[in-house]
């Protein structure tokens, strides 16, 4: 395997790790466990075939002298009566063993989702301003919903995919045991299925990335024409963007028939595929193995192990063709908390500050926006900015809230600088009123409280209507 295989396995793992943590190998415990168990409970059933042939002392075979050792080793005699009572407790305990992957499977579906979408909406507003304020509002949104979404059903099939390999290594593991010539003729057997997969996987990965970026696209596009909506009709422009709009759109669709047509791939060749290994395993089984117990037994054992390698493929095919989604939100997720804000944790003082302004200049880019401000305000003065559109009196504004830190000079709060401020707790304290319009799909009582417990008076509320 080259280097760059195990580089993209290694980040499909990291990407699982980060957002499952222990809880992954845990659910890869349960699987080996149920698999194990399953294995045990097919073996038992090979010297009650013997019983049924009235044969108790069946003539010597591999298979079943590991059958054997394994009841000797349980401490269970080789009598019908016994034996079906340890087969219906080992598939009780595999039923159990199952319940419990499953439950604990639903678990981590409910808890994922809420983690992620917590995760992004903190690191969004611990985000400098400066950063944040220049995302595209359209993407945000998809991101926060629609990508989520999809990075979790994808996160899923990677869970899926990996717990199938883990079932599909027990199964190789166990027919090991019973006879390492057929393991190896079937893991020979196995190598054009999986460069077959291999090949469509990676077709897969990159179409599923370009498809991510290009809904991401898409829908910050779709965003500025309806926020832009009453602008565009009253100039006549709709006319011009539009095109523009259909082009990205058809650019998705384009990119969502790639995935599938893989994925039909995937689905085609799969079954074909497996008969194929299947007419060779046959053929090696009959050179080796006369026992037709022992052969009843490896081939359950193979077709449960070849079962999974295809549901592997068919759920690790699922998983790359929507891992773009996950590769974009912890790319966006990773960008906003590496622009996280510096904030102090002084508390601000109670009452009213003297807030004083000493030699602040702030730049965009390699432009000054402001500079040179020196200002003291007193406790309750009043300063009205005047100036034409763009001459920074919005900046000042941010930068009086500490929304935006100015490249030189510092602003102090009752002689304390601000950045050594607990930035949250000190804006508390403001009233800002911004340029854009802030509305919450909620009550007016909601939307002036803000959904706070503080009691609202009565004439306050019968002035709202």
């Amino acid at each position: 395997m080259t280097s760059k295989k195990l580089q993209t396995l290694s980040h499909h793992f990291r990407m699982l790790w980060s957002l499952l943590g222990w809880r992954l190998p845990l659910m890869l415990i349960l699987t080996a466990l149920g698999t194990l168990i399953d294995g045990v409970g097919l073996a038992l059933f090979l010297p009650l075939f013997g019983l049924f042939q009235g044969a108790p002392n069946p003539q010597p075979d591999k298979v079943l002298d590991f059958v054997t050792q394994l009841m000797h080793f349980l401490g269970v005699p080789v009598e019908m009566g016994s034996i079906l009572v340890l087969i219906v407790a080992v598939f009780f305990l595999k039923g159990a063993i199952k319940f419990a992957e499953s439950a604990y499977m639903g678990y981590m579906k409910s808890l994922v989702p809420m983690q992620l979408q917590s995760r992004f909406i903190h690191a969004f507003f611990r985000a400098k301003h400066s950063y944040s304020v220049g995302l595209d509002s359209g993407s945000l949104v998809h991101l926060s919903g629609g990508e989520i979404s999809l990075a979790v059903v994808s996160l899923f099939q990677g869970v899926a995919a990996v717990a199938m390999l883990c079932s599909l290594l027990a199964y190789t593991g166990i027919t090991t045991v019973v006879d390492y010539r057929f393991t190896l003729a079937a893991a020979f057997a196995g190598v054009l299925p999986i460069l077959v997969f291999r090949l469509i996987q990676t077709k897969t990965k990159k179409a599923s990335r370009r498809l991510s970026v290009s809904r991401v696209e898409l829908q910050g596009r779709a965003t500025e024409l309806l926020q832009n909506g009453k602008y565009l009709k009253a100039t006549g422009n709709s006319e011009k963007l539009l095109p523009l709009f259909e082009a990205e759109l058809a650019g998705v669709g384009q990119n969502i028939r790639q995935v599938e047509w893989l994925v039909a791939w995937t689905k085609g060749v799969r079954e074909p595929l497996l008969v194929a290994v299947a007419g060779v395993m046959v053929f090696v089984w009959r050179i080796w193995h006369p026992s037709i117990e022992g052969m009843v037994f490896i081939f359950l054992l193979l077709y449960r192990a070849l079962t999974n390698l295809m549901g592997f493929q068919v759920a690790w095919q699922g998983f790359l063709s929507s891992s773009g989604a996950i590769d974009i939100v912890l790319q966006h997720i990773a960008d906003l908390e590496t622009h996280a804000a510096h904030c102090g944790n002084q508390a601000p003082q109670s009452g009213v500050p003297t807030i004083c302004f000493r030699g602040v200049g702030v730049n965009f880019g390699d432009r000054p926006a402001l500079s040179g401000i020196h200002l003291d305000i007193q406790p309750n003065e009043f300063i009205v900015l005047l100036g034409p559109s763009g001459a920074g009196k919005s900046t000042f504004v941010n930068l009086l809230t500490g929304l935006i830190e100015p490249n030189e000079g510092q602003i102090l709060f009752n002689n304390m600088p601000l950045r050594q401020l607990d930035g949250a707790k000190m804006r508390q304290k403001i009233g800002y009123i911004t340029q854009e319009n802030v509305i919450f799909n909620a009550t007016i009582r909601q939307n002036i409280t803000l959904w706070t417990s503080h009691e609202v008076p009565e004439a306050l509320i019968r002035d709202c209507g």
